[in-house]
Order: structure tokens, then sequence, then C-alpha cells
């Protein structure tokens, strides 16, 4: 059967040449309409933007998509992207990252993705496919990894840590220093596209009760960008609390900012424990959970490749973390 073209395709969609390259090479604006006829088309007629003759004897583009959420600048995303972009140069493969702001970015990308083919493989950071996304990539024959997504076995393999086990091992440190006033701190975002901060509400939730603390006693807060509501919810509660489990290290470093803003003495008042161990952590002397994104990365494009290798079935590894307990943390 003869390769349908660029010009099969316009002819099929009515439109020009020029308006099919814009929209399967994604280099210009294209109105909606023309955009979906241009990609029924392509559909229809089977087309896929040529490869480079050096991929053509091995079958691959010898790229992995990275899918990315909107906070590409975090201390955590940039660290698995620096683990991954290290580790996709030893083994021979571009890593191409495609940033997720929205359900409609995420949208465009599989719609896209059969029509131009460029990526041999699909590393999802930090978030959760639709079963459909899921089955689309099965369809295509193209594997799928997981990096601290909240359920790993959604995808063919997967890496991260056991955030539940993580919070139940700080909440039951806390209360072997003598707390029993513990409060979790999170973000206020709603997003599916904030990595895995509800599994760690829940590991928290968790912990309390099989601790036998009074839930009362044991709030979960959330803080948006501006701590200085947040800590003044804290002063205002009936029964002091005694220490603080926060979401992440940058919001931790914010809030004991902001407790000691109000001379609210930290630790000696109030204990603070982030999460992540980020650069922020070491300089500030914050405790904190330690995990290491690097090696994720490192792990994620080892497990792709070995998937399009045939090397292993599904991997679902789980890489260790342990508490750094710093400045910010005392006995009661």
């Amino acid at each position: 059967m003869k390769r349908a073209t660029m010009r099969d395709v316009a002819l099929k969609a009515g439109v020009s040449e020029a308006t099919v390259s814009r929209v399967l090479n994604g280099t210009g604006p294209v109105a909606q309409d023309k955009r979906r006829k241009v990609l029924d088309a392509a559909n229809a007629l089977r087309f896929s933007v040529s490869k480079s003759a050096s991929s053509l004897a091995s079958g691959r583009t010898m790229r992995i998509g990275v899918l990315v959420p909107f906070r590409i600048n975090s201390w955590f995303n940039a660290t698995v992207l620096d683990g991954l972009f290290a580790q996709g140069d030893a083994r021979g493969y571009e890593i191409v990252p495609f940033i997720m702001r929205s359900e409609d970015d995420l949208t465009k990308f599989f719609e896209m993705l059969p029509v131009r083919g460029n990526v041999d493989a699909i590393i999802v950071l930090s978030f959760n496919l639709s079963a459909e996304h899921t089955q689309e990539l099965t369809q295509l024959g193209m594997p799928c990894v997981g990096v601290d997504t909240p359920s790993g076995k959604e995808f063919n393999s997967s890496v991260g840590i056991d955030d539940i086990a993580a919070m139940h091992d700080v909440v039951h440190k806390l209360h072997d220093l003598g707390h029993t006033r513990i409060a979790y701190v999170g973000r206020s975002s709603g997003s599916r596209f904030t990595n895995t901060a509800a599994v760690r509400e829940m590991g928290f939730i968790e912990a309390i009760a099989d601790e036998g603390l009074q839930e009362q006693y044991c709030p979960v807060l959330y803080s948006g960008n501006e701590v200085s509501a947040l800590v003044e919810q804290i002063q205002l509660l009936d029964k002091p609390l005694t220490a603080l489990c926060v979401e992440d290290d940058d919001l931790a470093a914010r809030i004991v900012r902001g407790l000691r803003s109000v001379n609210v003495r930290v630790p000696q008042e109030l204990s603070v424990i982030g999460f992540d161990d980020d650069r922020i952590a070491s300089v500030l002397e914050l405790s904190t959970i330690h995990q290491d994104p690097r090696a994720m990365g490192e792990r994620a494009v080892d497990l792709a490749v070995d998937l399009l290798d045939k090397k292993s079935a599904q991997v679902h590894e789980i890489m260790p973390t342990r508490i750094i307990l710093r400045a910010t943390t005392a006995r009661l």
C-alpha cells in the first residue's frame, strides 16, 4: 500500500499543505476547525511524520517523551529531569519534555501523538494518566513509565517512593519525641498536576490513627503562597500545636520564617519537618524526609529502555526515604 503523503492529507482535509505542516509539526497557529480536519485526515490515512534516516534501521526515533507538570522549575521536577537527561544520554536516547499546564495540554498531546510518532516511550512525572490515555499508549505499542505517580501500577513500569510509609515514619518519630499535637500542612491546590501531595496527606491521617493520637488535636491545614494566614490560624487554635509535618521543604522553609516573624520559637515551641531534602533544607538546617529524585529519573530511563528492548516485564520499584532531623525539630 502506498504511503500517504502530506499532500494526500491536505487534499482529504481540504486545506493547504502549509496548514498540514503547521498542524503536524506544531510550528504555527491554526484555527481549531482546520486543526481538527487535519488530524482526522491524518489518522484516516494512517499518516505519520517521517522519522530521520538514522532511526529507520532500528525502527525507533531514539527519543523518550516526558510529560512534566507545570512546576517544571521546582526542585523535585528539575532534579528528576537532570537524572533523565543524564541517563538518556548514557543510553543513547534524546529526552523530550512536554509541559502539561492543563488538561487541554494533555488532550492536545494525545491528539498529536499517533500522527507525529516522534517518541518511542513516555515517562510521566508526578501525575496519573486516565485509563483512556494508557490504553491509547498500549495500542500504539508505546511503553509508559511513571515517576513519583500517585498510583504507579497504572503504568507499564514505575519508580517512586512510598509516601504513606514515609508519613507513618515521621509521625512515629515525632510521637517518640513526645509530640501529641501534630498538624499536616499542604498546599491549597486541587490540580491533578500537583504530584503526590494528596497521598502524603492520607498517610498522615492514617499515621495519626495508628499512633493512637487524638484526631481533633492533629488537624490537616492548608497554605497558599502567603503563609501569614496559616501562621495566624495556628496561633488561634484552642490547643497549641507542638509539631508540623509540611508537604515539601519550600513551603516548610516559608512557614518557619513566618512563625519566627511573629516570635514563635522554632523548635522550642513548634517543631517543623519538611519533605524532599532539597538544597534549601540543608542551608536552613530544616528537618526533612530525604528522597533522591535524580536517581528516580535515571532509573525511569532504564525501565523505559528495558521495556523497549523487552528485557523485562513490568517493574514497580520503591526507592527508600529517611528522616533527617536538623535544627527545626526538638524533643518535648
